[in-house]
């Protein structure tokens, strides 16, 4: 059976784009899709480009990419901006986080001589000759990137300075917030226009706003991003996944939404996508899915599990189907394998999916509410990896659907090289009438176990 999609990311691209979020309908559709996003920035900014594997490129097409230093003030970016420049490769988009530090020196509570007191100071507050400066190294800055790329101007993130900020009768007025309104947001709609959202009079890239209307994100220094894709696990020794999380969602949502990348991870034509992970016993230990919409189901012994809620990419927080899991004969869990070298994986090929397994006899999936939906179901699940598949270690998946039967294979050793596709089964599905979709995964000829760690279903309608 072909592909919908090749093994890796990118996909083909979306001929159209999704619809703009709230505030940005006046934004002109840029109608390009950028090769490389360069970050611009400091500590922040490292943390949503650099410091995840998220962005193993390419993303959707395009090579993210940053430079970016803890610490650095935007005369440090101006002294080595070829660090910047240097990354810029095809059409190329530099968004320009730039500033916090110079912030933190002038506005913090940090007791310094241009606040004794340790109060939270304004934008208002500084002087003619630093705002003056600050104006010109700003302009200096975006007029060098600008002769590598285009250059989107974004607000400075919420910095809540010693829990003053967001307790103040009027947050914005104070800290960056004022740095924002004095400086970044005029400069963005003079200098960047194609990044200005005139609707909301701020820029497309509002990562203030962002930020107060999510301060959980915030780490314990009020400053810094502390949200992480999985906590910790430290009674197994599994560090928490990636930092930064839910501000670079944004940056990709934004992205996508104003056609600079492609806009969704679906292929062409298709209009969600769930995701369901499994595990036996503590298989599924500090390594969930990536994808916050995905759903982690624990299997032990057996058993039957009814009216699991299913999330998709399009209602992250509301269920949109269910599936029952029935596990009747012995099984047992792998995990911990090593698919670390897997690139970055929007569904199910991802290596925290991967890196788990339910073996059994057999496994009985039947999903609700696909009503009248079509598409394609993709099983995976690794015993082990190997430089070759092994007939001892292989699935066969039989889905009943409103067509009849539909049986496919996979393997469950792999040497999960990019050319290499024996790993997973796509089955094109077609709900019709019926109420539910049955999929029953077994041992494949010459096989004591199948084994099963996740399921992606996308759906045409």
């Amino acid at each position: 059976m072909p592909l919908p999609f090749p093994l890796n990311e990118p996909r083909a691209r979306l001929s159209g784009c999704l619809p703009f979020p709230c505030g940005d309908q006046t934004i002109a559709n840029l109608k390009k899709q950028y090769d490389t996003i360069v970050g611009v920035g400091a500590s922040i900014t490292a943390g949503v480009f650099s410091q995840t594997f998220q962005f193993d490129t390419p993303f959707r097409g395009a090579n993210f990419t940053s430079s970016s230093v803890p610490g650095t003030t935007l005369q440090f970016m101006i002294d080595n901006v070829n660090s910047f420049t240097s990354l810029a490769s095809g059409r190329t988009l530099f968004i320009v986080h730039a500033g916090g530090n110079d912030c933190s020196t002038f506005l913090s509570a940090s007791g310094t001589a241009d606040d004794p007191d340790g109060v939270v100071l304004s934008w208002d507050d500084m002087s003619d000759q630093h705002k003056s400066v600050t104006e010109s190294r700003y302009r200096e800055l975006i007029s060098a990137l600008k002769q590598h790329g285009d250059v989107a101007l974004s607000s400075l993130t919420l910095r809540d300075y010693k829990g003053q900020v967001l307790t103040s009768p009027d947050p914005d007025a104070i800290g960056s917030g004022s740095w924002n309104d004095g400086v970044v947001i005029p400069l963005c709609e003079e200098l960047t226009p194609e990044f200005f959202d005139k609707t909301r009079g701020r820029p497309v890239f509002d990562y203030y706003q962002m930020v107060k209307n999510n301060p959980e994100m915030l780490s314990v220094d009020n400053v810094h991003m502390g949200d992480v894709t999985y906590p910790a696990d430290p009674v197994n020794g599994y560090p928490a996944g990636p930092s930064s999380h839910a501000m670079r969602i944004y940056m990709i949502e934004k992205l996508g939404s104003i056609g600079a990348i492609t806009s969704s991870p679906l292929p062409d034509g298709f209009s969600d996508r769930i995701i369901l992970n499994v595990g036996a016993g503590n298989s599924l230990m500090g390594r969930p899915p990536f994808q916050a919409h995905a759903v982690t189901q624990e299997i032990v012994g057996r058993n039957t599990y009814t009216g699991i809620s299913l999330f998709s990419l399009k209602s992250p927080n509301t269920p949109v189907s269910s599936v029952d899991i029935e596990i009747p004969g012995a099984g047992y869990g792998r995990n911990n394998l090593n698919s670390n070298s897997l690139p970055w994986n929007e569904g199910v090929i991802e290596r925290n999916i991967l890196c788990n397994s339910l073996g059994a006899e057999l496994i009985k999936l039947t999903f609700h509410g696909l009503k009248g939906k079509s598409g394609v179901i993709r099983f995976t699940g690794l015993h082990s990896i190997g430089a070759t598949p092994d007939a001892s270690r292989s699935a066969k998946v039989t889905l009943t659907d409103s067509e009849g039967f539909k049986v496919a294979t996979y393997e469950n050793v792999a040497p999960l090289t990019s050319d290499d596709v024996s790993f997973f089964a796509d089955v094109d599905f077609n709900a019709g009438s019926l109420e539910t979709v049955v999929a029953v995964i077994e041992p494949n000829d010459g096989a004591s176990y199948a084994y099963l760690g996740g399921v992606q279903i996308d759906t045409i309608k």
